[in-house]
């Protein structure tokens, strides 16, 4: 595994794959794709054979960091997909060169930051019995695939449903640290275009009538707090102002939200010391 980490880190340094600019990559973990095949027998007195599940694809992927944040969003995205044989098979890149923006300052304090979340969260707990916990805040970039890296809060939440049938997912979101150039996505947003609908079906006995239904969930959010803004090809990276304690350190603690309300944790957030 060390070996193809290795040959990928060498193939995201080339400068004719990713651009070198004001932000640099940083490798992530390998993903194994396993794989195995199964043989059938045309009598069936004979039991189909099966081999033994192996690796048949690695995929080392790499992300971006500016000003040594994470940087997040639609763009700064690569993978490269490597055979056992090291031989590279694949490879996936959206990723714009940066330069540095002008400056921006922080507007948003730690109230604003966490009433944002809780807006953003309570969109994704309409259900009763519902419960998102917000797990991790970060400051971060978010790269819209545009004109912009802009300096965001970047937070993660588990949704809890109150069915036990349904299982915990995933969810992530920003809040806008300085003036938004572009927009960021929030994930109480309305999703924009025609509402989807359902087919019309045609009516059978002791059926029910056609119907339409809205599915009105936006897995989006914003950010918050001043920072550098670079221009890739077409993009900047906003470089915040302001006192980087007060970046740093606005959430302190990671909360529950339910239709019942906001419940502490009294779990301190890593990230504030």
């Amino acid at each position: 595994m060390e070996l193809a980490t290795g040959i990928a880190r060498s193939a995201f340094s080339d400068e004719r794959f990713l651009p070198h600019d004001v932000t640099e990559f940083r490798v992530s973990e390998p993903i194994t794709v396993m794989g195995a095949q199964t043989a059938s027998s045309e009598k069936q007195a004979v039991k189909a054979t099966r081999t033994e599940p192996r690796v048949v694809l690695t995929i080392i992927p790499a992300f971006r960091c500016a000003a040594g944040f994470r940087v997040y969003g639609r763009g700064s995205h690569t993978v490269v997909s490597m055979a056992n044989n090291q031989a590279i098979v694949g490879v996936l890149r959206c990723w714009r060169t940066a330069s540095l923006g002008e400056r921006v300052r922080v507007n948003i304090i730690e109230e604003q930051v966490r009433a944002s979340i809780e807006r953003q969260l309570r969109a994704v707990v309409a259900t009763e019995g519902t419960q998102a916990t917000a797990d991790k805040i970060d400051i971060a970039y978010y790269d819209a695939n545009a004109n912009y890296l802009q300096p965001v809060y970047y937070f993660e939440a588990t949704v809890k449903s109150g069915s036990e049938r349904v299982s915990n997912i995933k969810i992530a979101g920003y809040v806008p640290i300085a003036k938004e150039l572009e927009p960021i996505p929030d994930l109480s947003a309305r999703p924009e275009g025609p509402t989807p609908a359902t087919p019309k079906q045609s009516l059978k006995a002791g059926g029910c009538s056609p119907h339409t239904s809205a599915w009105n969930n936006e897995r989006c959010a914003r950010g918050s707090e001043s920072g550098k803004g670079a221009r890739s090809t077409a993009a900047s990276l906003l470089w915040v102002e302001g006192s980087p304690r007060e970046a740093k350190h606005n959430p302190a603690a990671s909360w529950s939200m339910s239709l019942q309300g906001l419940h502490e944790r009294r779990t301190r957030n890593p990230s504030a010391a």
